[in-house]
């Protein structure tokens, strides 16, 4: 059976781990390109790396894609757009373009958009882990017409491909609001961290944190969402209240405030306060439902 050839336009540390996963466990061809290739500082080095790694290197997108049915884009997201159209005059219906990076719901939407134009299929692939470790077995959910294309050819590859329904850009949303939530949390323990330590409490707040059903997040979910929902005005000047002692510490007060933001907007303005004044919601859905009526 011949092997199986892939395009690659990015080989930086995402790029390249996926990449010689493909050559070296899977067996594929990859044929590579980033335009770090041709700088004379970072150029020989980068070479160096791709013969190493056993990746074949192309002059440019459009030699990637002359080259390569499937296309793997894991460059930045301020360059992704660009790529893509230089990529895609040499496109066409025989063509899938998986786009790697990490970038907002509306940047996937234009790059298919772009990618549409010249009949290929696209597939929005939100990388769900820390690549290195997991070179091209890294976990991918993706979206776009081109997800049931790359699902099936994940099964020759050995790669781990969910398809989620939805237009391009729901697999990125999934990433961009895990990316929020996750790095929210990492920033909210951070300051609460240098604030409780001022006074030696640290390890009080996070004892304090047994009784919260962390090991399930949508009973977590629903339990903080009902309670916003009943109670987010005077958990919002709570919030508020936060601001005023970490300003007395002399730490930023952003998050906290922000935090308030949200609360007394969704109390107020989303209409949660009145509508489940009386009657508690039943779930987040229930919450969120009001608050997209009311936006």
């Amino acid at each position: 059976m011949s092997r199986v050839t892939i395009g690659l336009i990015g080989v930086g540390e995402a790029g390249l781990a996926v990449g010689s996963g493909l050559v070296e466990e899977a067996g594929a061809r990859v044929i590579a390109y980033d335009a770090r290739m041709d700088e004379p500082t970072s150029g020989p080095d980068l070479r160096a790396a791709i013969a190493a790694a056993g990746l074949e290197p192309a002059d440019g997108p459009g030699e990637v894609a002359t080259r390569a049915r499937t296309i793997f884009c894991f460059v930045t997201a301020p360059a992704a757009e660009a790529v893509a159209r230089a990529a895609a005059p040499h496109l066409g219906a025989e063509h899938l373009y998986v786009d790697g990076n990490s970038a907002s719901p509306e940047l996937m939407r234009r790059v298919a958009d772009v990618v549409a134009e010249h009949g290929a299929a696209f597939a929005d692939a939100a990388v769900m882990a820390a690549v290195p470790p997991h070179r091209h077995r890294v976990p991918i959910l993706a979206s776009g017409n081109g997800a049931p294309r790359l699902a099936e050819l994940a099964v020759t590859l050995g790669m781990d491909v969910e398809i989620i329904s939805g237009e391009p850009g729901a697999a990125s949303c999934v990433k961009m609001m895990r990316s929020l939530l996750v790095k929210g949390v990492e920033a909210l323990l951070l300051q609460t961290g240098r604030a409780a330590s001022r006074y030696g409490v640290f390890d009080r707040v996070l004892d304090s944190m047994d009784d919260l059903p962390f090991h399930d997040w949508r009973v977590l979910a629903d339990y903080l969402l009902g309670r916003t929902a009943v109670h987010g005005e005077r958990r919002g000047h709570e919030l508020q209240e936060v601001a005023t002692t970490l300003r007395g510490l002399s730490l930023d007060p952003g998050l906290a405030e922000a935090g308030a933001r949200v609360l007394l907007d969704a109390a107020e303005g989303g209409g949660l306060r009145a509508i489940f004044a009386e009657h508690p919601p039943q779930n987040r859905g229930d919450i969120l439902a009001v608050l997209e009526e009311h936006r």
